[in-house]
């Protein structure tokens, strides 16, 4: 036999269910809020000096305790068939939630620590967000949550996102970038990552088309332009577009460069090379990691060339280690791997390394990167073999 569940959704409207049947909520506003903070805050024993002085703090000690006793009847009322799980004693108030209800907030925010975890996780607690949390509450406690829950769902969808792009599935993150665009129209991030996705995917035009829509926005709403750093992404891909003017541009003559410093420069040359290191990054992705070596005279472009193919695999969602060798001083043994690995060996790298590889040969790389045996003092030591 099928155990029924209270199901509580708390995104959009405040919405109650006992199993397949929807039960009412509370017809006064603040019982409902009253409701909703209980739930929110379930398992939790509440005073109720505490909340007669939150929901009615105008009213005198004596009237705001009676208005709670009358919203906590009409909650009973309300909950009928699962009146057991309001609780409310002579000092005390609390909400249970018993094992097998479900409540959407809850389950959203169990994908918070979801950082390594696979894309899954994440698509379902995106997906219960449907909408804003009681969006049409505004008690100060009910707006402070929105904004924090919101800016979770936020940082969800870009994780998300970068998810999709290091799998190379770009048409879901074009989609996930319009979610995040939609959501925080003003975050300018986002609409850089559609500018990206829509040249990675062949509609250049509507790539500039969202640079020209995000212009006019920041205009309209915030009297300001586009960052550099936006502007720069636009040249960029407008440049791709032989024998087209961009026309969305006023064009504005440019200082004189510097010598020392030409990366405001239009990356030119070496497009076949570019291409077969990308390549390399897009195999990377699909687990098949690779060696390149770039080389070639003093002046040739390979800073360039490699400053690019960094930006390439950041956007794609890669970690970049960087060491550079220093032509007078004597390096020690794996200088290099040494100061291109250890600022990415962060705890959360470090127990995905445990999971990964044999504590064993984590024990042999500590003397090279000494951050592991700090976060793991455990380790044995490594093994030493005699030959005779």
């Amino acid at each position: 036999m099928d155990i029924l569940s209270l199901r509580i959704r708390l995104f959009g409207q405040f919405e109650l269910a006992w199993g397949d049947t929807p039960l009412p909520t509370p017809r006064s506003a603040t019982a409902r809020s009253l409701l909703a903070y209980l739930v929110v805050h379930h398992d939790r024993a509440f005073p109720r000096d505490v909340l007669a002085g939150t929901f009615w703090p105008e009213r005198s000690d004596a009237a705001a305790r009676r208005a709670l006793s009358q919203a906590l009847w009409q909650i009973r009322q309300t909950l009928c068939l699962v009146s057991d799980r309001l609780i409310a004693d002579r000092d005390t108030v609390t909400f249970l939630l018993q094992s097998h209800d479900w409540l959407d907030v809850a389950d959203f925010e169990k994908s918070r620590h979801t950082y390594s975890a696979p894309v899954q996780p994440l698509e379902q607690a995106v997906a219960l967000y449907r909408a804003d949390f009681l969006e049409d509450h505004y008690d100060d406690w009910a707006l402070l949550e929105r904004e924090r829950l919101r800016e979770l769902y936020l940082r969800m969808l870009e994780r998300l996102l970068m998810l999709y792009k290091q799998r190379g599935a770009y048409e879901q993150a074009l989609a996930c970038a319009q979610q995040l665009a939609a959501a925080d129209s003003l975050r300018e991030a986002a609409h850089r990552e559609l500018m990206c996705l829509y040249h990675l995917l062949g509609r250049t035009h509507t790539a500039l088309e969202q640079f020209v829509m995000l212009r006019e926005l920041l205009a309209q709403e915030l009297a300001i332009t586009p960052t550099p750093t936006t502007v720069a992404l636009y040249e960029e891909i407008a440049a791709t577009l032989e024998g087209v003017i961009p026309p969305h541009l006023p064009v504005v003559p440019a200082p004189p460069p510097l010598l020392r410093d030409l990366a405001h420069l239009p990356f030119v040359g070496r497009t076949s090379e570019r291409a077969v290191l990308v390549d390399a990054l897009q195999a990377a992705i699909q687990g098949r990691g690779r060696l390149a070596l770039i080389e070639g005279g003093a002046g040739v472009g390979k800073t360039r060339l490699i400053s690019e193919i960094v930006a390439d695999a950041q956007w794609r969602g890669f970690q970049v280690g960087l060491g550079k060798a220093d032509p007078l001083a004597a390096p020690a043994p794996y200088q290099l791997l040494h100061d291109a690995l250890s600022p990415l060996l962060t705890p959360l790298r470090i127990t995905q390394l445990v999971e990964l590889v044999e504590p064993v040969w984590l024990s042999v790389i500590i003397p090279l990167f000494p951050a592991i045996a700090e976060y793991l003092p455990d380790l044995p030591p490594p093994r030493v073999t005699q030959s005779s």
